[in-house]
């Protein structure tokens, strides 16, 4: 697995809920979040056909 991280331009991100929502892929996907502030990833779950993370 050589690959680095790349940006996710169906993410739908909102701020007041500190969540993100993208489709969910077919294959295994790795996340982690870029900021500006310190940020963690505190769930992962499935939401219909969606991935949701929501972070603190």
């Amino acid at each position: 697995m050589n690959a680095g991280f790349s940006d996710d331009a169906t993410a739908v991100i909102n701020l007041g809920a500190k969540s993100i929502t993208i489709p969910q892929s077919p294959s295994t996907r790795f996340y982690r979040l870029r900021s500006t502030v310190a940020t963690q990833i505190l769930n992962i779950q499935i939401v219909d056909t969606n991935v949701v993370m929501t972070y603190q």
